[in-house]
């Protein structure tokens, strides 16, 4: 019988299985018997909560408009892939994240207000909190506050989310204020944040503008002057 033929000349046996013969699988090593690995998917359960949370950074600092699955997933550290499972578009993803942000404000707001009696204590609370907003270097609750407005006239959609946000403080607020003054001291504040930047040093604008809502006139000190970051606030 004639010996198969490579392409240089005759094949020696020991190399004939690779040509005519099935492969013979080696069963004499231990790991000839172990089952190729299988890639198990990572467990992430804290994935999309930190997809939100990258959301709001990138929001805060580079506004809705420099915010793409690219940016959040970089800035969340998860495969680019990975956005998709959790979130099927950009605009339930911006939805989830100003729902979060709401959420965080109003246990904010309530935890401000917990261990105040007086409306004029509530005031008080209020006016350090608009002025930690609009002082704070980078602000990004005012930035994602802001961004939230603009958007909810460019997207009705979102404005749920925005009605969320004044239903819940006037809520809290109604627990320190008569109902009609609950509703008027959101947008009032929220005002407040934006204009304070530009008062002059001292000027008390902000709380003689709040202090026209108040039943009974704010005692003297109750916040402090603007850009006044003094240990009595």
């Amino acid at each position: 019988m004639n010996e198969p033929d490579g392409p240089t000349g005759p094949v020696p046996p020991e190399e004939r299985a690779g040509w005519n013969d099935s492969p013979v699988p080696d069963t004499s090593s231990p790991a000839a018997s172990v089952p190729p690995l299988v890639r198990k998917r990572r467990f992430d359960p804290k994935r999309r909560d930190r997809i939100i949370d990258a959301l709001l950074e990138i929001v805060a600092h580079r506004g809705v408009a420099g915010t793409s699955f690219r940016t959040v997933a970089a800035q969340a550290n998860v495969p680019l892939g990975s956005m998709t499972y959790h979130f099927c578009s950009m605009q339930e993803l911006l939805a989830a994240g100003f729902e979060r942000f709401v959420e965080q404000s109003l246990a904010r707001l309530e935890g401000r207000l917990r261990s105040t009696r007086e409306p004029h204590e509530a005031i008080g609370a209020l006016l350090t909190l608009v002025h930690e907003d609009a002082t704070s270097d980078p602000p990004k609750h005012l930035a994602v506050s802001r961004e939230l407005q603009a958007l909810c006239v460019r997207e009705p959609a979102f404005r749920t989310v925005a009605k969320t946000w004044f239903e819940g403080s006037a809520r809290i607020l109604q627990r320190h204020f008569d109902p009609l003054t609950a509703q008027v001291l959101p947008p009032l504040l929220d005002g407040l944040a934006f204009f304070w930047d530009y008062m002059a040093e001292g000027d008390t604008t902000a709380s003689d503008i709040v202090a026209k809502l108040l039943p009974a006139p704010l005692p003297r000190g109750t916040c402090a002057p603007a850009n006044d970051i003094s240990p009595g606030w």
